[in-house]
């Protein structure tokens, strides 16, 4: 058995892939410079919405940011990418009210603490109320629903 990248002995097995210590290694920082990025273009998305009312607060970004990144650390980078995405189109949406950006964000931070919990201490049945409120928010932008469409069955799949 070798690691797919470069033909050394693996020592990992990422994504149906097997891997050296070197290709792993190169695999996690590209991950965390991918986290880097998303915190930092969250960040500039806060700071613009601040100059545009100032209806989210700052503190729940941060704290969906470390929730973010805990998904992420937790084995589930696809979910954590997902969720970023959506957060930034909410944020940037012209489609939504600043009350209902407010919302949005709420039930995604709600969301993404409940991925962030080991499974069996999840709590189903308010998060599939979390989700249906979430599209209820949203139904009036159809950029946000198409986004959902696609991020959907994944974020479903905390619950």
């Amino acid at each position: 058995m070798k690691c797919d990248q470069c033909g050394k002995p693996p020592f990992y097995y990422y994504k149906s892939a097997f891997l050296c210590l070197d290709c792993n290694l190169k695999v996690e920082q590209a991950e965390q410079l991918q986290i880097a990025r998303d915190a930092a273009m969250l960040n500039q998305l806060v700071g613009e919405m601040e100059m545009i009312g100032g209806a989210i607060n700052t503190g729940q970004i941060k704290n969906l940011n470390v929730a973010l990144d805990n998904v992420q650390n937790a084995g589930s980078p696809d979910l954590a990418n997902a969720l970023r995405q959506l957060t930034e189109a909410v944020l940037t949406s012209s489609e939504l009210s600043p009350e209902k950006k407010k919302l949005a964000v709420n039930h995604l931070s709600n969301i993404t603490d409940q991925a962030a919990l080991p499974k069996n201490k999840r709590q189903s049945r308010i998060g599939k109320k979390i989700l249906e409120g979430f599209e209820g928010v949203i139904s009036v932008s159809p950029v946000l629903l198409g986004i959902w469409d696609t991020v959907q069955p994944l974020v479903e799949t905390i619950f």
